[in-house]
């Protein structure tokens, strides 16, 4: 009597459990660490670069209560803003939400006064 061909079952690996890889944390938003003032313009220098998407801002950010006219980067951690109204010591700057016109997230709201 013949035995019957019984195939074998295909080899397979064992797989290895996967390494558990952490993602990495949500980034912070960029804070504020210092604030001058200078007749109609001033700078908010954050802790992190910021990077603009546009030179037109909206009322996302207020200097004595008005939104600023133009704004740039002077440094990478630096923007520059132009306002209408003249600023002295003692004005106030304030983010009221994230602005459109930044890539990056800025920690809002907040509130200060120019030096």
């Amino acid at each position: 009597m013949l035995s019957t061909f019984q195939p074998r079952k295909p080899f397979h690996r064992r797989s290895h459990a996967a390494e558990s890889v952490t993602p990495p944390p949500p980034p912070t938003p960029a804070v504020v660490i210092a604030a001058t003032a200078s007749g109609y313009g001033c700078t908010l220098q954050f802790d992190r670069p910021v990077t603009l998407l546009s030179t037109s801002p909206d009322d996302a950010v207020l200097f004595d209560g008005m939104a600023p006219m133009a704004v740039a980067n002077y440094g990478p951690d630096l923007l520059g803003f132009e306002t209408a109204n003249f600023l002295t010591p003692g004005a106030t700057w304030q983010i009221v939400r994230q602005p459109d016109w930044c890539a990056t997230e800025l920690a809002q709201p907040v509130e200060g006064t120019f030096p």
